[in-house]
């Protein structure tokens, strides 16, 4: 808009902008996260779990769904010292996987951010793997956030 004497008048190209953003061809990105609290005993060592998509809110109308960040908390007040690895992974069409996301290596406090590959689609199950030591029932949560295109 500029403002002048005569009052408000719009510049043609700025109404083109406000248009399109306004419009954005139908397309409406948004970050999602999703949040999953499991518990891991140490046994089996590799604590492992399928994440469905599908639980995603409005997932039949996603175009697209890239991982953003993934977040590893302890929820029982202690520390991550039992865990060695973790890693998210996306299992393909045809049953390969392909990690997205892992734990650069262990840590002592009691969250991890997990180190994301640049551009990581997921386009299916997701996989969570988390290796651990532990000898009591630990509390985990992991937190998946998503930049998604309805």
């Amino acid at each position: 808009m500029h403002f002048g004497k005569g009052g408000a008048t719009a510049r043609p190209g700025l109404i083109l902008v406000a248009v399109a953003l306004s419009c954005g061809g139908g397309l409406s990105p948004r970050d999602v996260s999703y949040v999953h609290d499991f518990t891991v005993l140490g046994s089996p060592v590799m604590f492992f779990m399928d994440l469905h998509l599908e639980n995603f809110p409005d997932y039949s109308k996603l175009t697209s769904l890239t991982l953003r960040a993934a977040k590893l908390d302890a929820t029982d007040g202690g520390d991550l010292s039992f865990v060695s690895g973790a890693s998210v992974a996306w299992t393909r069409p045809n049953l390969s996987t392909w990690q997205i996301a892992s734990l650069s290596e262990p840590t002592t406090a009691s969250s991890a951010n997990l180190n994301v590959i640049e551009g990581a689609s997921a386009q299916g199950p997701l996989q969570v793997f988390v290796a651990n030591s532990a000898t009591t029932r630990r509390s985990l949560r992991l937190t998946l956030t998503f930049h998604g295109v309805y």
